[in-house]
């Protein structure tokens, strides 16, 4: 049997279930996961179907346990410990590698890079809106589309449980990353046109910039705030909406909480973005709003439209059953281990580009720079001296979503790099107030 081993970070959220779905139960090739940190759901991995150890658990040389496999793939996204590791490597001596990019790659800080991209015998990315990224245009190297669909396995059997009101759900995260900002301020609009609205957020993370938020804006009573969430469907039943407004610069891709909330049978609504575009159909199964103002009528439209509501989410519930079945996932990606497995095995070599005046920086700032694309430059002319300097940690200054402790930021790298100098002087530039604020 062909022997697919997977690099990754970790396997949590919604990478862990889309992995879990998909691969679990391959029968056609056989998959070991390589974790580079001990993943916190350790339970559900060991529940699991799959295959996994951690890279400290691997006794021989790496290069040596990398080479028994067919083809290597790398599950990538701008983490830390995955930049270390293929910059340690240097060199992946006489493999096949595949790339496939979670992340959707048009903005910082979760960009493909473009050494990430040359790295790979096929880049495969997530969703047909990352073809729009500069380096896939400019590398010539193959380029598939394999859209990040888990299925819905945990909630295709919800049924709806009877209560008052008038419920929009929210399953995932609480960053500003991808959260849009506005998102307290459109449930408070929302509130204030109609009495009967309720929301149930829930997310893994931490919720109290959130839940003061809320609070500020009077809206505290008509939350109903959760975390670590396991049997989402028990959620998913109550609600009758699923609104999920994400910034228009989130990474997301395949968006495993939308594909979820349709295989319960809810309409989704969403703004406008090009992850999007490609998961919810306007006016069939939910609605795409232009703008946080049409995003607040649109879930008003559907609480004083009940039929309509009730369609949408039988729509999108035979939608998902079909088009995000992960059984078609599975035999994309077989189709495209075939191709990649008539590419002769060859050395890859991962190269850090040279940066003046950087070149003999510690590892850390440098693969963070690499790995925040356009605007590394920023940060790079930040470091330096002089007046121009000046400007440039003001825009740092601004940038407070490097707060946020994941994701490819700024205080990401420094929780993995924590003797980086360069690291530490880029954080002292962004004030602490405010920082999880993006906008």
């Amino acid at each position: 049997m062909v022997r697919v081993l997977h690099i990754a970070p970790h396997l949590g959220g919604g990478v862990g279930r889309f992995v879990t779905n998909v691969f679990g139960e391959d029968s056609v090739f056989e998959h070991t996961f390589l974790l580079l940190e001990t993943p916190l759901d350790i339970e559900i991995l060991a529940a699991s179907n799959l295959d996994w150890r951690c890279i400290d658990q691997i006794s021989e040389p790496i290069q040596d346990y990398l080479r028994q496999f067919d083809i290597v793939q790398i599950e990538f996204w701008n983490h830390p410990l995955l930049y270390r590791f293929l910059a340690t490597l240097g060199t992946l001596s006489q493999c096949r590698v595949m790339v496939y990019s979670h992340v959707l790659g048009l903005h910082a800080p979760a960009v493909l890079s473009r050494p990430v991209v040359e790295f790979s015998d096929y880049f495969v990315v997530a969703t047909p809106a990352t073809l729009a990224a500069d380096d896939l245009r400019q590398v010539g190297v193959r380029v598939e589309v394999i859209h990040e669909l888990g299925g819905c396995e945990r909630t295709r059997h919800v049924n709806a449980v009877p209560h008052a009101g008038f419920n929009v759900a929210y399953v995932g995260t609480a960053s500003f990353l991808k959260l849009h900002p506005e998102f307290i301020a459109m449930c408070a609009a929302i509130c204030e046109r109609n009495e009967e609205v309720r929301f149930l957020f829930c997310s893994n993370d931490d919720s109290s910039e959130l839940v003061q938020e809320a609070q500020v804006l009077g809206v505290q009573d008509r939350f109903v705030f959760r975390e670590r969430v396991e049997e989402i469907g028990s959620v998913l039943a109550q609600a009758d909406v699923f609104g999920y407004p994400l910034s228009p610069r989130h990474y997301g891709t395949g968006e495993q909480a939308i594909i979820e909330a349709m295989g319960a049978g809810l309409p989704v609504v969403v703004l406008d973005n090009p992850t999007e575009r490609y998961l919810v159909e306007d006016g069939v199964t939910g609605i795409r709003a232009r703008n946080p103002g049409e995003y607040v009528e649109a879930i008003d439209f559907l609480q004083r439209h009940p039929e309509i509501t009730k369609e949408m989410g039988r729509q999108a519930r035979d939608h998902a059953l079909t088009a995000f079945n992960h059984e078609v996932t599975r035999g994309r990606f077989h189709s495209i281990y075939r191709n990649v497995l008539d590419v002769p095995k060859k050395d890859h070599v991962f190269c850090i580009p040279p940066r003046e005046g950087l070149n003999d920086a510690s590892l850390g700032v440098r693969l963070f720079l690499l790995s925040q694309g356009e605007e590394g430059a920023t940060f790079e002319k930040a470091l330096g001296s002089g007046e121009d300097a000046v400007y440039w940690r003001w825009k740092v200054s601004r940038m407070r979503e490097h707060l946020v402790a994941s994701k490819g930021t700024l205080v990401h790298y420094q929780h993995y790099f924590p003797e980086d100098a360069a690291l530490a002087r880029l954080r002292s530039f962004i004030p602490d107030t405010c920082s999880s604020t993006i906008f």
